[in-house]
């Protein structure tokens, strides 16, 4: 990640940390447990209880859960421990960690005692660097990556290996989000504009953030999300697929579980495309077939890409006065935030027909 997007993200989870006091949550669990442990009763376990709820119930108002899909995948690269993501230590993340502990071992385990004194010394690691980061940020006076009211920005984040191969591969990937974002404008607002690159950052992952409309990234928003829930299906339907085989069915029947997950796939892209195109701006009949054509092939290409662990972002800074219209749009993207994204397990399923890069009717986003 670039250092603008670093100093925000630990200032918010320094932020988090201290407005939430997980710290101090989780050692009272942890002095809970000891005494269940040591005197097991009805009274103690309840005092179990009641801290789980309580910790589990701020851990859900965390405002890390609410970070874009790129700053997830960035804050995961962060290991204050050299063992567990900083994903994992914090909002929902840390909850299905302390859930998993209680629902392996129960209230009066050792075990149980073992993981939450893990995680609380975790947690305490991760907010005394970020503490010291802070203090370091503020006093060489270091910019953060705070979008301004009204900015809306999407971003296409490269797995390294995908661009392994030198800069020709990267240009290729750069090309497609640039000609995808100008499709994109060309049928949302009604005319093709220049996409100004807000962010470029590197990790695990290369990343590229673009300015756009609040429309445009409200209607990436709902590509990504019909695209996610298509894969999730496809990776059902492989597990299904290789239960098939297993149990010895034949090459028809696999077949056929092929062919049926295709169609399945056709049928819902199309769908999505009627919901993004419906609404379309471009006037000329002519160039709307062509946009719309286009458009269509170029979710072909994000679905393979999102197959292969790419990730689109997409953040807002929602104004102080606006429309209901707009309000909409800006809680549709908050609700992209909360998408499971599954990383890439096994071979690849999807094979579709790609978008030209060399189209020059397409790239036309001067």
């Amino acid at each position: 990640m670039n250092s603008e997007r670093l100093v925000s993200m630990i200032r918010q989870v320094h932020d988090e940390l201290e407005r939430l006091e997980i710290n101090t949550k989780m050692e009272r669990l942890q002095d809970h447990l000891q005494s269940a442990i040591n005197s097991p009763n009805e009274n103690t376990q309840r005092a179990v209880e009641d801290q789980l709820n309580e910790l589990l119930e701020s851990l859900g108002k965390a405002d890390s859960n609410n970070f874009s899909p790129g700053w997830k995948a960035n804050l995961k690269t962060l290991v204050p421990n050299g063992s567990t993501p900083s994903d994992q230590l914090l909002g929902l993340g840390l909850a299905s960690q302390i859930r998993e502990a209680f629902d392996d071992s129960g209230y009066t385990s050792v075990q149980t005692l073992d993981a939450i004194i893990q995680l609380t010394s975790d947690i305490s690691t991760l907010k005394t660097h970020a503490e010291n980061l802070v203090e370091a940020f503020n006093a060489l006076q270091m910019e953060d990556e705070s979008l301004e009211p009204g900015t809306s920005v999407v971003g296409m984040y490269i797995p390294r290996d995908e661009v392994s191969g030198g800069l020709l591969e990267l240009n290729n990937e750069l090309r497609f989000f640039n000609i995808f974002l100008s499709t994109l404008t060309q049928i949302v607002e009604g005319e093709a504009e220049t996409i100004p690159v807000y962010s470029v950052s590197s990790s695990e992952f290369f990343g590229l953030d673009a300015v756009t409309t609040l429309n445009v990234a409200a209607s990436v928003t709902t590509i990504m999300i019909g695209i996610s829930s298509i894969l999730k299906k496809i990776r059902r339907q492989k597990e299904f697929k290789e239960d098939a085989e297993e149990l010895g069915y034949g090459k028809e029947v696999l077949d056929q579980i092929d062919a049926q997950s295709s169609a399945q796939v056709e049928e819902q892209l199309n769908d999505i495309h009627v919901e993004i195109c419906q609404s379309s701006k471009i006037e000329d009949e002519h160039r709307k077939t062509e946009m719309h054509s286009a458009l269509r092939l170029q979710f072909n290409s994000l679905a393979m890409k999102h197959e292969r662990g790419f990730h689109i972002d997409v953040r807002t800074q929602e104004e102080d006065d606006v429309t209901e219209d707009k309000k909409e749009k800006v809680k549709s993207i908050r609700t992209y935030a909360t998408i499971e994204f599954l990383p890439p397990q096994g071979a690849r399923v999807l094979e579709l027909p790609e978008a030209d890069l060399d189209d020059p009717d397409v790239d036309k986003s001067e």
